[in-house]
């Protein structure tokens, strides 16, 4: 699907100047499941310098396409990856080492990959401690440990000027029936289940009308209304992967069709999208997903282009 592919490219977008779409500034990589893949972060940036190196966007000052250049010539010189082992471990970072990284460093992007595998090691695999506790516990549990990390994260975005990519994992969609909601009549009960309400943030309803995805956000609601923006991957079932707003007060719901480049990675595709995906979530707190190559203008019946999903500057109007 991408999701680390996706990280990695805004790890060095937020590198470049701005008039690149970056924000001049480090990132911070918290990585809970595997190392950090540098020889793709490598390759990724060295096909970048390519780039600006033969074919430079045009309107970019030179002055620009030079410091974007020696920027990049550094690799991850700018990016600070803590691998994470816990759920313990992770709330120590976040809580301590996180604001003490940002105070002494030039930072615009917080990447924590994933969010959701510690809370699915700590509460849903047996032999921990919270597995031998009601389901109900469980969840009481998970989900105040989700708002306070959330808040941690939204108080550090604020106070630091910075942009949180938090990446979701997803999960099995199971539709509970009618029946099962005790309301009174059919109109009632499609309108006021939370399997017919959660359509509208799980990603499951678009612009195309409501899709057949048999797979939702994890992390349910409690998260859902913890983020402030949630950017979906999606792979609908003739295979054409998009990227899609679901909600975000930064930008219009919408998709493009993506691909996957063996050096570039991620890049828009200029191709109309039918019906609705299964896919991968990332949930957003903040994220300005500028793009230098190609911003490709989908002329397929709904109104939207790359340049609506560049939310560079929307989180803060004190721009740095």
């Amino acid at each position: 699907m991408g999701k680390s592919q996706l990280c990695l490219q805004l790890a060095i977008q937020v590198q470049l100047p701005r008039s690149m779409g970056g924000f001049n500034a480090g990132a911070v990589y918290i990585g809970t499941e595997s190392a950090l893949a540098t020889s793709r972060l490598c390759q990724i940036a060295d096909s970048l310098v390519s780039d600006l190196g033969t074919s430079p966007a045009p309107n970019i000052p030179e002055t620009d396409i030079k410091t974007a250049i020696s920027v990049l010539s550094t690799h991850g010189d700018r990016i600070h990856y803590i691998h994470c082992l816990d759920l313990e471990a992770q709330e120590h970072i976040v809580t301590f080492q996180l604001p003490v990284i940002l105070s002494r460093h030039s930072i615009g992007l917080v990447i924590l990959d994933s969010i959701t595998a510690n809370y699915r090691a700590e509460f849903d695999i047996p032999n921990t401690p919270w597995s031998r506790s009601t389901r109900a516990a469980q969840m009481a549990q998970r989900s105040k440990a989700l708002r306070k990390l959330a808040g941690k994260l939204k108080d550090l975005a604020i106070e630091r000027n910075v942009a949180v990519l938090a990446v979701n994992q997803v999960t099995d969609n199971f539709r509970m029936s009618s029946q099962a909601v005790g309301v009174s009549t059919p109109e009632d009960q499609s309108l006021l289940a939370l399997d017919y309400q959660a359509l509208w943030f799980d990603g499951s309803i678009d612009e195309f009308g409501i899709g057949d995805g048999m797979k939702k956000p994890a992390l349910g609601l409690v998260w859902t209304n913890l983020i402030t923006s949630r950017i979906m991957l999606a792979r609908d079932g003739d295979g054409t992967t998009r990227i899609k707003v679901v909600f975000s007060p930064f930008a219009k719901p919408g998709s493009l069709v993506y691909g996957i480049k063996g050096e570039t990675g991620l890049y828009a595709l200029d191709k109309a999208v039918s019906k609705m995906p299964m896919g991968a979530d990332v949930g957003v707190q903040s994220a300005g997903l500028g793009d230098t190559t190609d911003k490709a203008n989908l002329e397929n019946g709904f109104d939207i282009a790359f340049s609506d999903f560049d939310i560079g500057d929307g989180f803060d109007s004190n721009a740095r």
